[in-house]
């Protein structure tokens, strides 16, 4: 399972544990589910993220003079 985690929460659990919240995310990357795991961050594998296949487009801007 692969997810974006998004934090820890502060939860009493066993030494060298911890809960998370984080979204699982696809095939594409993008998010499908939200979840709470439990989880040793010794057995984590750090992935990097995937890469956007959309780009955005670029967000016009008027330049507008206010004088006397």
């Amino acid at each position: 399972m692969t997810v974006r985690v998004i934090g820890v929460l502060e939860r009493h659990t066993y030494d060298g544990w911890l809960w998370i919240d984080a979204y699982q995310l696809g095939d594409t990357g993008d998010a499908v589910q939200r979840r709470e795991l439990y989880l040793m961050p010794a057995g984590v594998q750090w992935v990097d993220p995937p890469r956007l296949t959309a780009r955005r487009r670029p967000i016009r801007r008027t330049v507008l003079t206010v004088g006397p």
